[in-house]
């Protein structure tokens, strides 16, 4: 990053999402206040760093002052593909334009699946001899 810019970068260590596995952000320079997410209910909606498409329901909150973390409210659905960026125009605490570079990062979950065994019915046995 510039003297006029602060960098964020990907720390979820892999590109295929399992269960309620988090996605975090970690940026070079405070982007909160420290304390500023602190409060009842959902962070507000200017705190966010997270741009989700498609969207998925679940919270944000700050591990830090300049760690940003997305749990999902549910198991992340199959056949996800998921693109995750930082939102426009978000700035560092100091007031520092935050560079995205390496954004969009891209996410998969796997697909459904389902495997039969030996599967015997009676009905089907009368009809098929």
């Amino acid at each position: 990053p510039s003297a006029s810019s602060a960098a964020v970068g990907a720390t979820t260590p892999t590109v295929k999402l399992l269960g309620v596995q988090p996605l975090t952000m970690t940026f070079t320079h405070a982007v909160i206040a420290l304390g500023s997410d602190w409060g009842p209910g959902q962070l507000p909606e200017s705190l966010n760093p997270f741009l989700l498409s498609p969207p998925v329901a679940g919270s944000v909150r700050w591990v830090t002052t300049s760690i940003a973390r997305f749990d999902p409210d549910e198991r992340w659905p199959t056949d996800l593909h998921l693109s995750v960026g930082v939102k426009p125009g978000l700035t560092s605490y100091e007031g520092l334009r935050v560079a995205a570079d390496g954004f969009p990062r891209r996410f998969t979950t796997p697909g459904l699946t389902m495997r039969a065994g030996d599967v015997s019915s009676a009905a089907a046995a009368a009809a098929t001899n």
